[in-house]
């Protein structure tokens, strides 16, 4: 959508197309500090009540805690605000019903208002599980894969939930492997990870996706590339290029003729398209190991 997503591992931010920066999500406004009761004709009983920053353009935080009041008789809602993040626009106010579990939204209010006032049944749409949600972690290999932003970092990848790529849910939201995590490579049948060993998640959602293991090593990092005729991915693994299809399985061209690299920690690649004909240039770290099953073309 115009923007560039970037992290480093420990930050994370999108460069806008007016060359600003701003955060994968909207920041989540601190909890309600206080709730009390005022004059109205909403019936007695528990009420949940949450809030969530908005942006002018639509775009909306995870929630607040959800803080609980009982109304002891007859009444309104008075909801103490916190004080709004620097540059965010609105307060969205979501509450139950008297008794009831369901978070709907009930208004929106300027950031810069103290309070807020309810005074009348929430019935619009449902928080849902934007009550449960987090910012996305920070990683070092960032990919999209169907409406979802996937964030790597050590033996860990995180997915956002669908089209809200800051935001991931963080019991269901991620994925733990045995060894950290080098290349992330998305396709149209699912999804190469490389990390101890070489994975491939199939199928259009990376949260439903079913894996199997399809090489028995690992990769160098930074190397993972798009094949520019075909549908398919690849990278620089232990035993050369690999490439990926989108039925998840894998060709090894160097591999198959006695072709070995060395291998490093990090590397990167370029794809060149000259005359027809694709070549994949890979340029490895100083950690680069020449041991004896290195081709002689290296040594």
């Amino acid at each position: 959508g115009g923007e560039v997503w970037w992290s480093n591992g420990t930050q994370s931010g999108r460069c806008n197309s007016d060359n600003t920066d701003s955060p994968w999500c909207v920041p989540t406004p601190a909890n309600i500090p206080s709730v009390s009761s005022g004059a109205g004709t909403m019936p007695p009983g528990k009420y949940r009540v949450a809030i969530t920053h908005v942006m002018a353009s639509g775009e909306e935080s995870a929630a607040s805690a959800i803080y609980s009041y009982t109304l002891a008789s007859t009444g309104s809602l008075a909801i103490t605000l916190p004080a709004a993040v620097s540059g965010t626009n609105y307060f969205r106010i979501y509450a139950t019903i008297a008794d009831g579990t369901i978070l709907q939204h009930y208004s929106d209010v300027p950031a810069a208002s103290p309070s807020a006032t309810i005074t009348a049944a929430a019935a619009g749409y449902v928080l849902g599980d934007r009550a449960f949600l987090l910012p996305l972690p920070a990683g070092d290999i960032l990919a999209f894969h169907n409406g979802r932003l996937l964030s790597a970092s050590g033996n860990t990848l995180s997915y956002s939930v669908p089209y809200d790529f800051g935001l991931y849910d963080p019991v269901h939201g991620r994925i733990t492997l045995t060894g950290a995590i080098k290349i992330v490579a998305p396709c149209e049948g699912g999804v190469f990870i490389v990390a101890d060993k070489t994975y491939f998640y199939a199928g259009n959602d990376i949260a439903e996706s079913t894996v199997s293991e399809v090489l028995p090593y690992s990769g160098i990092k930074g190397t993972m590339f798009r094949h520019p005729n075909q549908k398919s991915v690849g990278w620089m693994g232990d035993n050369g290029f690999v490439l990926g299809h989108a039925d998840g399985s894998v060709k090894l061209p160097q591999q198959d003729h006695g072709f070995i690299p060395p291998r490093a920690a990090t590397g990167s690649t370029w794809v060149r398209v000259r005359d027809g004909m694709a070549h994949l240039v890979c340029s490895l770290d100083s950690s680069a190991i020449y041991n004896k099953e290195v081709s002689s073309d290296f040594t």
